[in-house]
């Protein structure tokens, strides 16, 4: 996917048609004995991945609430004040 963006098949809104196929190009060449296809396996993972950004986006907006990076966690305040 990296080599996919610095190619320039993103665009702000997506990705430009066609990438998918691309993709399933450059997987090939890696792992050749593979058997993923980008479509469904990585179009249903990017849009998991977006619902659970979304989610984790907006939850990071409220005070009291931020990520701890040491332990992978998100904390949030309770109501006395103390993390959970």
């Amino acid at each position: 996917m990296k080599k996919i963006v610095r190619e320039g098949w993103k665009t702000e809104n997506g990705f430009k048609t066609g990438y998918l196929n691309l993709l399933f190009t450059y997987m090939k060449q890696v792992f050749s004995n593979t058997d993923l296809k980008p479509e469904p396996h990585i179009n249903s993972r990017i849009t998991v991945w977006k619902r659970n950004y979304h989610s984790l986006f907006e939850m990071l907006k409220n005070t009291g609430v931020g990520f701890d990076s040491t332990t992978k966690m998100i904390e949030a305040l309770t109501s006395n004040g103390m993390l959970s």
